[in-house]
């Protein structure tokens, strides 16, 4: 790869596009000489091999893109650093989409964070955050992680078992998380070079706030 081209950090997730266009291109053609030479719908062989034209497409293109994936797992291999300054940018715009935030400053925030009580709790109607103001208030921890990016992630934590009503906990009433889900990404070593990685993207549920509910009964 020549010195001036970039190559995302994602890029290893998925089979390159060129593949996929040039696979799907010839697809209808194979499919179109399998209608003309069976006019009428008729069941697949039973045999595992692909001898009938359109099972037969069906199995090149499988087996190309699966090709294509595997040589592309691990093309962007780069060191942890590299990784994170690369995929900053993309990562943080799904976690903006999602409401969420990457965390900045962990230790202050953490620190600040862990002295908040529900017996300590003051509603604050000037403050712009929801939690200062909430029913159900919350505090913040930190998720740390060292094999996925980002790292540190703020996560909601319910202050009160119950409900503040007139300025008191309610135990009439309960607090419960609202989940969330966002895009993160964990670091798979390189087998060519087990010092380098690449990004692999996956889902994570976590807690962004707190809200006040009636208590669940069973039927």
């Amino acid at each position: 790869m020549a010195s001036g081209q970039r190559t995302h950090p994602l890029a290893g997730i998925f089979p390159p596009p060129a593949l996929i266009i040039q696979v799907s291109l010839y697809l209808p053609a194979l499919i179109l000489t399998s209608s003309s030479h069976h006019p009428s719908p008729s069941p697949l062989p039973s045999s595992p091999s692909c001898s009938d034209t359109m099972r037969a497409a069906i199995c090149v293109l499988l087996s190309l893109l699966l090709l294509g994936s595997s040589a592309m797992k691990h093309k962007a291999c780069l060191s942890k650093s590299e990784l994170g300054l690369q995929g900053q940018k993309f990562l943080r715009k799904h976690l903006q989409r999602s409401g969420w935030f990457l965390v900045q400053t962990p230790l202050t925030l953490y620190k600040s964070e862990e002295k908040r009580t529900c017996a300590g709790f003051t509603p604050q109607s000037a403050s712009p955050e929801h939690r200062n103001r909430a029913l159900s208030p919350w505090k913040y921890r930190i998720d740390v992680d060292e094999n996925r990016y980002p790292q540190e992630i703020a996560v909601a934590e319910c202050l009160c078992e119950g409900c503040i009503i007139n300025g008191q906990e309610n135990l009439t009433f309960n607090s419960e998380p609202v989940k969330q889900t966002i895009m993160v990404s964990r670091y798979e070593k390189c087998p060519e070079d087990p010092q380098k990685f690449s990004l692999v993207m996956e889902p994570m549920e976590i807690e962004v706030a707190c809200t006040c509910v009636i208590p669940r009964t069973s039927h």
